[in-house]
């Protein structure tokens, strides 16, 4: 009851003063007085909401307060044009009063537009932004003329008076259907000030009837003044809720942070278990299947493949998959052509999200059903010496930041294992082969042919022998040279390494003596292998100069039975089988027989001065 006798007084002293201005004739500078009171409120509006942007509630109400900026901007404007400043040099008949028509437009469609924004997910500066623009066009607009003033009684000052209050209908009934974004207070204080805005149009209608103008503006800014209380009141949030609100979130920050610590904690002890186990394995297979196994699991990815580098190719030879086609194994990439390639020509990570992954596509992988890859070069000392690659199927999941500075982590110490391993079994290889044919040096070749025969006998297998040297070998040298010698022998390896299989241990026993140990292969089937190589060495043409020459080859084969139950047995017999190959005229394959055996015990020294003249 006391607030209504307050709103009755303050509406009687208004009533009063307007009538005390009409008498006196000075309704004209008090309006501008009230014009310049609702500026230094509708931006006291502004300025309040801009500072108090995080403790609203609402954004609606930060995107009131910028419009207020905008609509005191357009009034400071008419006051600037009643007063004929240097400001509008061209305004013509009064057209400076559509400043105020658009302030007044600007105000009616506040509430409309601020409800509108506060639904949709816009910045306050692009909000800030669509007002500017809209607000220097109407200034271009009235200041360039565009724009003429309406005159009095006219159609067109009438339409302007319906689009004011068709604005106002509007913000009223978006209020009315968006009244649950308001809280109570707000809602009915927006409400009356709408009416309020309702009731000044009508007097602004009126304004042939001295009074009415300065009556409208006093009713605007008593429900501006309304809008200002309310914000003040109930607008902002709790402060007691706002604190609890930091709080939370700095729990939930520090408990964030604390896992992140823990992860990563968890992610480096596993790194350093990963590169104890990687470092106490010595088989490059055994290893690069560890490195990209563990890599997959380090950082929680659903597949992945790792290849070598050929440098003399420009190429990437697959050597080891995760999760991924088998078939791919053994296949090659260039330099610049698909994930793997691109990594390696420009020695840099590569991570691509999403599907389609453009040049990571591959014709001989369906790289479809992978949303995410990941991949980073394996460098040591300066070279590359492979890139590892993970991919990731789960289309929420995307590998992160983090995750590719530990699988870089990771490809540092795995490139440095797979040098010092790729070292290892070079030294290891050069130790075990002959330098002039690659095949096995005499010791590696018994070292391997043992341990086959042991087998062999224990799992009741049949095995071969065979023992082949070069015909007249010692007239090769000492009419071409020992280059051109050499040439021989080494183009005699290669057509071995073509005709015998992975399995068969091919040695070069001495000189121009070769030795090969064909295991689950029965005499007549090491026959025909030993046949195929003295054809492929008959038919082999040699140039020394302008000479053209060919050599020929001898080979004895023997096979391991019930009376020949060790290797050094089995040699015995193929070289004694070699023998009578020599002494039945070269060029001939002979196979160890019982019958034959005193035979060959009288030929021993015949054929050991063959060997010598050999």
């Amino acid at each position: 009851m006391e607030l209504s006798i307050k709103k009755w007084a303050a509406l009687t002293g208004a009533a009063a003063l307007i009538s005390i201005a009409v008498q006196l004739h000075i309704t004209a500078p008090l309006r501008e007085v009230a014009e310049l009171a609702f500026i230094v409120l509708v931006w006291t509006i502004f300025i309040f909401t801009a500072n108090s942007r995080g403790y609203l509630k609402n954004r609606f109400l930060l995107f009131l307060g910028i419009f207020c900026f905008f609509s005191g901007a357009l009034r400071l404007f008419h006051i600037f044009t009643i007063h004929e400043l240097v400001l509008f040099p061209l305004l013509k008949d009064g057209s400076g009063e559509l400043f105020a028509f658009g302030a007044r437009m600007a105000e009616n469609t506040a509430l409309l537009f601020s409800i509108f924004f506060s639904h949709t997910r816009l910045m306050a500066r692009r909000v800030a932004s669509l007002y500017g623009i809209i607000c220097a066009a109407a200034v271009f607009s009235v200041y360039s003329g565009l724009l003429p003033m309406p005159r009095l009684g006219s159609h067109a000052l009438t339409a302007v008076h319906i689009i004011l209050a068709a604005s106002l209908g509007a913000s009223f009934l978006a209020m009315r259907k968006r009244s649950s974004a308001l809280n109570p207070v707000l809602y009915k204080t927006f409400t009356k000030t709408i009416i309020l805005s309702a009731v000044s149009e009508v007097l602004f209608f009126l304004s042939w009837i001295e009074g009415a103008e300065l009556g409208g503006e006093v009713l605007r800014l008593w429900g501006w003044h309304r809008i200002y209380k309310a914000i003040v009141k109930s607008g902002l949030s709790d402060p007691c809720t706002f604190l609890f609100r930091d709080l939370k979130t700095a729990q939930e920050t520090e408990r964030t942070a604390r896992v992140q610590a823990e992860k990563r904690t968890h992610e480096l002890e596993t790194l350093r278990v990963n590169i104890s186990d990687m470092l106490c394995e010595h088989d490059s297979t055994k290893l690069l299947n560890a490195i990209l196994s563990k890599a997959a699991v380090l950082v929680d990815a659903a597949g992945g493949e790792l290849g070598l580098v050929n440098r003399q190719k420009r190429e990437i030879e697959i050597k080891a998959v995760f999760h991924m086609a088998q078939e791919r194994v053994g296949t090659t990439t260039v330099f610049g052509e698909g994930i793997l390639g691109v990594v390696a020509q420009n020695r840099s990570p590569i991570v691509i999200h999403g599907h389609g992954i453009g040049q990571g596509r591959l014709p001989q992988y369906p790289f479809d059903q992978w949303n995410s890859i990941m991949a980073v070069p394996l460098e040591a000392g300066g070279k590359l010496y492979g890139v590892l690659s993970v991919v990731e199927k789960n289309q929420l999941k995307e590998f992160s930041k983090a995750d590719l500075e530990l699988l870089l982590m990771w490809a540092q110490h795995a490139a440095m294992s797979i040098r010092t391993v790729l070292l290892l079994e070079r030294a290891q290889q050069e130790a075990q082969t002959d330098s002039l044919t690659g095949l096995y040096n005499h010791r590696s070749f018994f070292e391997m042919a043992k341990a086959s025969t042991n087998r062999a006998v224990n799992e009741r297998k049949s095995l071969c022998a065979m023992m082949f040297d070069i015909d007249f070998f010692k007239q090769v040298n000492d009419t071409f040279g020992h280059l051109t010698g050499d040439q021989v022998i080494s183009s005699i390896a290669a057509l071995c390494r073509q005709i015998f299989r992975k399995a068969d241990i091919v040695g070069r026993y001495g000189g121009e003596e070769f030795a090969v140990i064909l295991p689950e292969t029965d005499i007549e089937v090491a026959k025909e292998a030993a046949e195929r190589v003295r054809k492929g060495v008959e038919e082999m043409r040699f140039e020394a100069g302008t000479h053209l020459f060919s050599v020929s080859i001898s080979a004895g084969v023997a096979c391991l039975n019930e009376q020949c139950s060790t290797l050094g047995e089995l040699i015995r017999r193929a070289d004694e089988a070699l023998y009578e190959a020599k002494n039945c005229g070269r060029n001939k394959i002979c196979i160890w027989r019982e019958e034959s055996r005193a035979q060959n015990s009288e030929f021993r020294t015949q054929n050991l001065e063959l060997r010598a003249e050999n």
